[in-house]
């Protein structure tokens, strides 16, 4: 490459693109190493890598004569800049420069870009226009020369009432090479949707002929198969619409929920997430209500909740029964939370014969922790013969930030309540076992735990209002309860 004007760009980008930091770009787009970038050329795989070319001007960030900008990704996200392709450096490109153009991959390996050659002619009214022509560069995925053939197309290749003026985005397509005694020939087909044809042309030094019949009847039979897409495709727009407007009318059994979900130790390998904490999770919260409250304004229905999870770590009230409206996605944790408060106080506002004192453990989660705490004070408040004690477990089994009581395990409840029991009894909500409700996640049975702490274990009931008389159960005598 000894190209004095290319040279130029390469020194100049190399100079102030590294000055650019990769803070100052877009986590994902690509953007032009330095200075202007017009629209993408050239994309392509080649040699285990996706090639862009780009319409740059490396000197400035507005236009001007055109060079090619060149970057590689192997995954379409992470791009790595190479030296400037091309440059207005020959005599058919000198001019507004090296415009638009493709990319394809020669039989002996080379890549080969063509690209719109422009330069500046005097036509004969002595207006200046600028001419457009087609050209080729050759290269191994870094450097790329230009033969001297160039232009391979001219207002010659051209059908019968096209312009010179207007002569570019073309797609090459290699269709063979042969040789003929000691000269190698390279036939191209190259395509343009403002020509709507394709021609055929052998370069080097030579046109072999000016269309090929057999490729331009393939062409011309995908374009009815196009057109035949296009019918089927306007038929089935009609039907989508039909299903569109049914669906309207079904609106209000859409429901949409947004559950949260903890993040665990075991993320070896895997994409990095960063756990939602109080602040994110109240904006997340913002977001959702503010649409809630729009769907419930249109169609009469929130049909958008967050999982009781979000309020809990942003540690908000959970809302009152009336923003649930049905419990239709109680199944889903939505709601849950506020349903197990209303039925738990609910109960304890019915009168019950208390028989003696009770003293009793309870363990739970620890987003759960608060409301738990907050039930137990009251039922002990109402019923000063009852006395629970809450042991909030952490969960060290699954680690991270996962806080929720389904996924507390045995193997963390004896680690942080051996020895610090209050009572003979272990009250565990029903969630923290599986279906069969006598084994944990660690595959610690209820009887083994109570074996291990040497307590009687209770499985809790679900439901607020089960889990409140369930408490209240046990004694000799009657006590009655205290009213605020």
């Amino acid at each position: 490459m000894n190209d004095l004007t290319l040279q130029k760009a390469r020194a100049y980008e190399a100079e102030h693109g590294a000055a650019i930091s990769p803070a100052e770009r877009p986590a994902y787009h690509m953007t032009p190493y330095v200075g202007w970038l017009n629209d993408p050329n050239g994309f392509s795989y080649y040699k285990g890598k996706y090639h862009q070319f780009y319409q740059y001007n490396p000197y400035d960030v507005r236009w001007a004569p055109m060079h090619w900008g060149h970057a590689v990704s192997t995954d379409l996200l992470h791009w790595e800049y190479l030296p400037c392709a091309l440059a207005p450096d020959s005599p058919v490109d000198n001019g507004p420069g090296c415009f638009s153009g493709s990319a394809t991959v020669m039989d002996d390996g080379k890549q080969l870009l063509m690209y719109t050659s422009v330069i500046a002619e005097k036509q004969p009214n002595g207006e200046m226009r600028d001419i457009q022509t087609q050209s080729i560069a050759i290269g191994d995925g870094l450097n790329y020369e230009k033969p001297a053939c160039n232009p391979v197309l001219t207002q010659k290749d051209l059908p019968e009432g096209f312009s010179k003026f207007d002569f570019r985005a073309m797609k090459v397509r290699i269709k063979y090479l042969y040789e003929k005694g000691d000269t190698t020939y390279l036939q191209l087909l190259f395509e343009s949707h403002s020509i709507g044809e394709a021609i055929n042309k052998t370069e080097y030094f030579e046109k072999l002929y000016d269309y090929d019949r057999k490729l331009l009847e393939e062409y011309q039979q995908a374009r009815q198969e196009v057109e035949a897409l296009k019918e089927q495709l306007e038929n089935e727009k009609a039907e989508l619409e039909a299903q569109q407007h049914e669906l309207e009318e079904e609106q209000e059994s859409l429901q949409v929920i947004l559950d949260h979900c903890g993040v665990t130790d075991y993320r070896e390998k895997l994409f990095k997430q960063t756990p939602y904490d109080a602040k994110t999770s109240a904006e997340v919260i913002d977001i959702m209500e503010e649409f809630g409250d729009e769907c419930k304004r249109r169609h009469g229905k929130r049909i958008i909740y967050p999982s009781d999870e979000w309020y809990l770590k942003a540690g908000r009230p959970i809302p009152d029964p009336e923003f649930y409206e049905d419990y239709d996605q109680l199944e889903n944790g939505v709601g849950m939370m506020r349903l197990y408060a209303s039925e738990f106080l609910a109960e304890l506002e019915k009168p019950h014969r208390i028989y003696g004192t009770k003293k009793m453990d309870v363990v739970t989660g620890e987003m759960a922790s608060p409301l738990i705490h907050q039930m137990m004070a009251e039922l002990h408040r109402q019923y000063p013969m009852v006395e629970v004690t809450v042991h909030t477990i952490k969960n060290k089994f699954f680690g991270g930030n996962v806080g929720v009581a389904g996924l507390v395990t045995a193997t963390d409840i004896i680690a942080q309540c051996e020895g610090k029991l209050t009572s003979g009894t272990l009250g565990v909500p029903a969630v923290m076992l599986r279906e069969e409700k006598d084994t944990f996640l660690d595959d610690i049975t209820t009887d083994q735990l109570a074996q291990r702490l040497g307590v009687k274990v209770e499985v809790l009931p679900t439901s607020g209002g089960d889990e409140a008389r369930a408490l209240l159960r046990s004694g000799l005598h009657i006590a009655r309860r205290r009213r605020a």
